[in-house]
């Protein structure tokens, strides 16, 4: 299946357009909106826990309209008998609803239910070091060492953790607005490799970008740029 289809059902389109007022928002389950995701995949085996660290930089952008986010997903791959398949999205997002004051978030699918929305609270302006984990059975969201969130995998994926991955995303709601942020010092570790170690962007194969937004590698750093753009074609460097 083609990365923009995996993206296009996981993205916040459906689940953002009330994002910053109500802490658990469900919608009705339907198709997307389009929006401008720029994102990268690592494709590492996960079934014995995993660790990704981040630091994100979302800067306020004066004249943007719509929300924008970076985000960390787990999700499973797309299965004929659903619609979305199972996944896990956090990461920060500045909404106008709160006059686009920084916001930690989730957004899951478990696999017999529909889309959730939890925005955490509101943090300060600036970079934070964001991590999740998949440990002892649990999916966990930190911000700056503090859990936000953490949910048992079995809730999202049932029995079995298999035929997972994850992406490292930016993402935009609104035509004309501008992509601006970073996720640095990107740091990863997977059961096969317990030692938490740098992530080198530039030998990740597997990325996408979709209507003018795409992530710059810089060695363990990623680097959001673009305009959101619907003439733009879509870049995919590989496919699922």
């Amino acid at each position: 299946m083609r990365i923009r289809a995996v993206a296009a059902t996981i993205a916040l389109g459906a689940t953002l357009s009330c994002a910053a007022c109500s802490s658990s928002y469900t919608p009705p389950e339907h198709a997307d909106a389009i929006h401008a995701i720029a994102s990268v995949y690592i494709r590492e085996p996960l079934e014995g826990g995993f660790r990704l660290e981040g630091t994100f930089s979302l800067p306020r952008m004066p004249f943007n309209k719509g929300w924008y986010a970076d985000w960390f997903t787990i999700t499973k791959k797309p299965a004929t008998s659903l619609k979305v398949p199972p996944f896990l999205q956090v990461g920060l997002i500045r909404s106008p609803d709160t006059e686009f004051a920084l916001q930690p978030f989730v957004a899951l699918k478990p696999y017999d239910k529909g889309v959730a929305l939890h925005v955490l609270g509101t943090v300060s302006d600036g970079s934070h070091r964001i991590a999740f984990e998949s440990s002892k059975g649990s999916l966990t969201f930190s911000v700056d060492g503090k859990v936000r969130y953490q949910v048992p995998v079995h809730a999202l994926f049932g029995s079995a953790e298999r035929s997972t991955y994850l992406q490292i995303g930016h993402e935009l709601s609104v035509q004309d607005d501008y992509a601006k942020g970073s996720i640095r010092d990107v740091a990863f570790s997977s059961g096969a490799n317990v030692r938490l170690a740098a992530l080198d962007m530039g030998i990740l194969a597997c990325s996408f970008s979709s209507n003018g937004v795409s992530w710059k590698p810089s060695a363990n750093s990623l680097i959001a740029s673009g305009k959101f753009d619907v003439a733009v074609a879509d870049e995919s460097a590989c496919d699922l």
